[in-house]
């Protein structure tokens, strides 16, 4: 479920009735889920045995000895149980218990913040693989025609985050000066063309201590004294210390340079998950072993970002309750181990991550490396946050192109976004019953406990037959849709609405208002002209002709509706 780990869930069936007729919905038992309450100081992990399954604190007080000798000591973790219909119901419920009982609190975030979170982005990795400008031969030039391929292509991303590889070295955070001599340049082109600008991070590693004024004893060490490394490609690197006051000292001097010479609106924080287990190394400061490690490091690092700026996005994946405080958008990514099924994977990861929405946190999802998978992406991601691309407009793993109807749809849906970073997701039509795990074929977004938001397929993403495309007596379609409230008001009631069509058809919406007519204003891909047609509402309802392309081959990017 993410990383770091903070749950593991499960149920049950008996072997003699799930293989009678309708059995596996009949005689699987409810879901539980199985969390931790707090974070303890050492690494929790899952141990299978004989088809039992229990959480392990594991200390390693063997290599460390912190836990010897006179007390007191404190081990294991607090954990709460919570119950369900299924898994993500027993997710939530475990969400919501920790919620309740005060240990958590919904974050709270400016309009400024939620504004950026909610900001559909292109991210320059899939382009660099594509390219193969993953490692050291990323430079200038291949940024610059990244950035290039994405205005030609119209797409209507306002967040260009630069990944990884564009640091000269790890530890100071400053870019590569022979390989990108003209860096901070480039980023003011980027905001000049009105963008928000985001930076990859590997925060904690480090080539040489030397360069931040450190030395190795301030980098993580194995139970031998030898610091860790970890290779990558021909190089190695260590891991800061970050629990050492010089540590911190010194980090928070590179983040404050950081911050003011390239500004980033979101800093893209990234492999928090291989920090090293207990059985290879442990902070100078044991209070902060095990979950806990990441967790204060993290600390350290946002608490320095945000005394630079308040509302800089940090975003990572993590689906603990714990880093509500640090992090501000979690990612679906990385896909990279999905090919071929990238948009059946985000699928799953969204329906679980979804659930964050009630703890203030949106999912960013920006998928697989193909573009053949980016439509259906896009459309699970819409109810839970920021749309996204990885993708290469020089053609990608499949070869596969992104076509104006692709981008037709892409900026549709981002004009659709809503800026609440507090929400909560129903998905329809779901099957989470064996190794496929969780998925929805639909969703309806819920703020304040109203509808505002419905992505509605006509098939069930796993079987193909076909499903109803309605909701709640408000909204029916004959065709694949996205409907969304302009405002705050629920669907039914506003006098606002947008819509985006992926097939011909009908949509019918049930308008619970005062008003009598509504006038509906097409607005179509890579032209500033729009095309508006009135409609009577009979009884209160409105239906819809839905449609791809105008009768003149526009695309249609989305039709807004207006209530009058």
């Amino acid at each position: 479920m993410g990383a770091p780990r903070a749950l593991f869930c499960g149920m049950s069936a008996s072997s003699d009735h799930t293989h009678k007729k309708a059995g596996v919905y009949k005689y699987m038992s409810d879901a539980f889920c199985l969390g931790l309450a707090d974070l303890p100081a050492g690494d929790l992990r899952l141990e299978a045995r004989l088809g039992y399954a229990s959480p392990v604190i594991d200390i390693r007080s063997d290599l460390w000895g912190q836990a010897r000798g006179a007390g007191p000591h404190k081990l294991g973790a607090t954990f709460y149980w919570a119950i369900g219909d299924d898994y993500r119901d027993a997710i939530g419920n475990y969400y919501a218990g920790l919620k309740d009982g005060g240990i958590i609190r919904v974050k709270q975030n400016s309009p400024e913040k939620n504004a950026v979170i909610a900001l559909p982005e292109f991210n320059t990795w899939g382009a660099q693989v594509a390219i193969k400008k993953t490692m050291d031969s990323f430079d200038e030039e291949s940024l610059n025609n990244i950035y290039d391929d994405l205005k030609r292509s119209r797409m209507k991303a306002s967040v260009f985050v630069v990944d990884a590889k564009w640091q000269a070295e790890y530890g100071p955070l400053q870019h590569d000066k022979k390989r990108f001599p003209h860096f901070t340049q480039f980023l003011d082109r980027v905001r000049a063309d009105g963008n928000k600008v985001g930076l990859w991070g590997a925060l904690f590693r480090c080539y040489d201590p030397a360069d931040m004024g450190l030395t190795l004893k301030n980098m993580l060490h194995d139970p031998d004294g030898k610091p860790i490394t970890k290779q990558e490609g021909k190089k190695s690197f260590y891991f800061m210390d970050l629990s050492q006051p010089i540590v911190q000292e010194a980090f928070r001097k590179q983040i404050k340079q950081f911050m003011h010479d390239y500004h980033p609106d979101i800093v893209k924080y990234d492999f928090g998950y291989e920090l090293p287990p207990m059985s290879m190394s442990i902070p100078e400061n044991k209070d902060w072993a095990g979950e806990k490690m990441l967790k204060k490091f993290i600390e350290v690092t946002v608490d320095a970002l945000r005394r630079e700026n308040p509302n800089v996005v940090v975003m990572y994946y993590a689906l603990s309750p714990f880093f509500l405080d640090e992090f501000d958008i979690h990612s679906t990514d990385d896909l990279f181990m999905n090919e071929e099924e990238y948009a059946v994977e985000a699928n799953r990861r969204l329906y679980f991550s979804s659930l964050m929405g009630t703890l203030g946190i949106p999912s960013y999802g920006s998928g697989g490396y193909s573009w053949i998978h980016m439509d259906d992406i896009w459309f699970d991601t819409i109810v839970s946050g920021a749309l996204g691309s990885l993708g290469s407009f020089r053609g990608d793993n499949t070869d596969s192109k992104a076509s104006d109807e692709l981008m037709a749809k892409f900026n549709g849906r981002a004009a659709l976004r809503r800026t609440s970073n507090v929400f909560d997701v129903k998905p329809l039509q779901t099957t989470q019953i064996g190794a496929n795990g969780g998925r929805a074929s639909s969703w309806i977004r819920f703020e304040h406990d109203v509808p505002v938001l419905m992505a509605l397929r006509t098939q069930h993403i796993m079987t193909g037959d076909p499903i109803p495309a309605a909701c709640q007596d408000q909204v029916k379609s004959t065709a694949k849709v996205v409907i969304a409230s302009a405002d705050e008001q629920e669907i039914a009631k506003t006098t606002k609405l947008n819509v985006v069509p992926f097939a011909d058809g009908t949509l019918t919406i049930h308008h619970n208002g005062k008003e009598k007519t509504a006038t509906v204003i097409t607005h179509t891909f890579n032209n500033p002209a729009t095309v508006a047609v009135k409609y009577d509402l009979k009884q209160g309802v409105l239906n819809l002709p839905l449609t791809e392309r105008l009768k003149n081959g526009m695309l249609v990017e989305r039709m807004e509706v207006v209530f009058k």
